[in-house]
Parts: structure tokens; C-alpha cells; sequence
């Protein structure tokens, strides 16, 4: 066979078995009465969190192409809809590579009045009908953190945590020496992240409050954020958070966000006024999770490069 003809064939099985896929993903949420929708993917407003980098379009008035539909949907739960889905494309403004694309497909759906651990569950179930039949097991961010580089993250001091990443070849800015966040992200992705790769599947819990993005905090640990990912084959598959619901909670967080963008040289970005006035006007307790389909496409069919999953555009 020619390698257009063997190309051709590879593209007609990646969108076939996409197709199926997709099909058993709306066959669970249909069962679980949850409602899809589709929300709009440009916006006037883009991402505040740091570690995002927004994509948009300058024609007359900016434009943002979505990095989530989060906005949207939490608009969408203010107006009494119930649990919602989203299955659609996303942008972000980062470096192409095996786990990496620019444009990606983002399933995002949102349940109301459930806590955690019930989306951990509905997570789980989800793969399960997609045909993942790998145990996935529980562990907390600071037990894999303390393993592995011996520090608590929730109450080690900065300059620990500065020794560590520089130990591990970390290249640190002076900027960089009391950006917690920063730092605990330098050390998880240096001493942590390679460990992962041989791990079984496993949902990481209990996130330090500096990486809380819009999570809400314990209500009996402070230094503690209500939120989960999946990690399966060392990448990240799904973020769970439970939500913030309060409309000032929420525009405090975009206010230190954009102080730490400012710290970190980034362009400040407006709070998104829609999703401050949809909390605002009244959002039930709601916990939510995006997964990225490719990704959960390359645990299901051991594929370790996510650009051979579409027409190539890059």
C-alpha cells in the first residue's frame, strides 16, 4: 500500500472511532439527564488564569476565541437549565506537540448540587461506557508531592521549594522567588510530572490553594482547593473543580489573577462581566469538569501523539 492510501486509511479510522465515541458519550449523559448544548466560541472576554494564553481576533473590537466554554455554561445554569454539556472546540495559544494543540476538543458539562466526589464517580462511569476498563485509583496532591520531592506543599516556605527546582536544573528569574505558585508548579513539573509516566491511572485530589483557579477552599482545611485531575500515562486527561458560586468570590479571583499576570509580564485581561453577572443573579452549588477528547482518545487507543488525531493544519 502507498503512503497516501495507508494515510487515508489511518484518517477514515481515527474519524470513525471518533464518531463511535462521541456517540456513546451523548448515550451517557442522555441516560444521566444531563443537557447538551452549544455556547458560542468567540467572546469579548478571555481567560484571566496565568497558566492560559489566551488566542483572539482584532477586528475592530477584540474578540477571544474560547480557551473553555465555562463562561457560557455557568450563564446557562443561571437560567435554571440543570446539569449541561458541552462537546465543542477550544483554543489556546500554546506550543504544538504530542500532548499539545492550538485547537482541541473540549468535553465540559457541569452537575448541580453534587459535591466532589460524585464527579470523580460520573467521571469514571463516563470512561467506563467509552470503553476504559483500567482501575483508576485516588491519591491527594500532597502525598505525591511530599514523595517525591520531600516537601509539603501546603506549608513548606518558598525558599525550600526554590532549593528544590534548582537542584532539579530549574532555570529561576529573581521575579520568580516569591511566586508560590510558580514554584510549586516548578517543582511538581520537575520532580513529580516524570514519576507520573509509570503510575496507574490515578485522580489527583486536594490541590494547594494557590493552584484553587476557580475552585472553591476546604471548608475545614484553608490552604485546600476542591478540585481533581485525572492523570492517566502521566498526562492530564480531566479537571474537576467544585465551583465557585459566590459573584464576588469569583471577580476577587480574577483580581489576583491578573496581579499575577502582572507580576509574571503578562497582558492584564478584563474580568468577564457575563459570568460575574450570571453568579451574580443566582447559580445553584455545582461542580463541573472539562476533558479533552483527544487526550482520552490516546488513553483508549494507546496513541502517544495527539497530532496524528485529525487533518493536520500545523
Amino acid at each position: 500500500m502507498d503512503d497516501s492510501k495507508s494515510d487515508n486509511a489511518k484518517t477514515r479510522e481515527v474519524f470513525r472511532r471518533r464518531a463511535l465515541l462521541l456517540q456513546k458519550i451523548r448515550t451517557y449523559f442522555s441516560s444521566e439527564g444531563v443537557t447538551e448544548v452549544n455556547t458560542p466560541v468567540l467572546s469579548e472576554f478571555g481567560s484571566c488564569e496565568p497558566a492560559l494564553k489566551n488566542l483572539s481576533l482584532n477586528k475592530g473590537r477584540r474578540k477571544y476565541l474560547r480557551t473553555s466554554s465555562e463562561s457560557s455554561l455557568k450563564q446557562l445554569l443561571s437560567h435554571n437549565l440543570g446539569d449541561v454539556y458541552e462537546i465543542g472546540p477550544v483554543f489556546r495559544d500554546e506550543e504544538i506537540g504530542p500532548c499539545h494543540l492550538e485547537e482541541f476538543t473540549m468535553v465540559e458539562w457541569y452537575r448541580t448540587n453534587v459535591e466532589l466526589l460524585f464527579l470523580i464517580e460520573d467521571v469514571r462511569c463516563l470512561l467506563a461506557r467509552c470503553g476504559y476498563q483500567d482501575t483508576i485509583d485516588i491519591t491527594t496532591y500532597a502525598e505525591l508531592f511530599q514523595n517525591a520531592s520531600g516537601l509539603n506543599p501546603h506549608n513548606c516556605g518558598n525558599s525550600e521549594l526554590v532549593s528544590c527546582a534548582i537542584e532539579k536544573g530549574v532555570d529561576l528569574k529573581e521575579c520568580d522567588l516569591n511566586d508560590r505558585a510558580l514554584l510549586l508548579d516548578a517543582v511538581y513539573v520537575s520532580v513529580v510530572e516524570p514519576l507520573l509516566k509509570s503510575f496507574s491511572p490515578v485522580f489527583i485530589i486536594d490541590y494547594p490553594k494557590e493552584h484553587r483557579a476557580y475552585a472553591r477552599l476546604s471548608g475545614t482545611t484553608e490552604t485546600v482547593a476542591l478540585r481533581f485531575e485525572l492523570i492517566i500515562n502521566g498526562i492530564e486527561i480531566a479537571n474537576g473543580y467544585d465551583e465557585i458560586t459566590e459573584s464576588l468570590e469569583q471577580k476577587d479571583r480574577f483580581n489576583a489573577e491578573n496581579r499575577l499576570r502582572k507580576r509574571r509580564g503578562l497582558e492584564q485581561i478584563e474580568p468577564d462581566a457575563a459570568w460575574l453577572d450570571a453568579l451574580s443573579s443566582g447559580v445553584p452549588s455545582v461542580c463541573g469538569v472539562a476533558l479533552g477528547l483527544e487526550r482520552l482518545e490516546m488513553a483508549l487507543w494507546e496513541i502517544s501523539d495527539i497530532r496524528s488525531l485529525g487533518i493536520k493544519s500545523y
